[in-house]
């Protein structure tokens, strides 16, 4: 669950800071990022590539951690 951060701003969500990925999730089934609830908004500003990016996972291209399979049932 990713829910009510700021990403890619200043600390009082005024000013975009550049970052390359705001979230990216690979491989990861049933994250919620995000929600309709008071709070649970996210502020994704800066990215260059994508404010959020999820796609399968690929335990072969060396990335620690990285969990393989076709990334299911997140939610925006």
């Amino acid at each position: 669950m990713l829910q009510g951060n700021l990403i890619g701003t200043d600390a009082a969500g005024t000013k975009a800071i550049r970052n390359d990925l705001g979230i990216n999730v690979e491989g990861g089934d049933d994250n919620l990022i995000g929600g309709t609830a008071a709070g649970e908004g996210n502020v994704i500003s800066g990215s260059f590539e994508a404010g959020v990016q999820i796609e399968a996972g690929d335990p072969d291209d060396g990335e620690a951690g990285e969990e393989p399979g076709p990334a299911t049932g997140n939610e925006l």
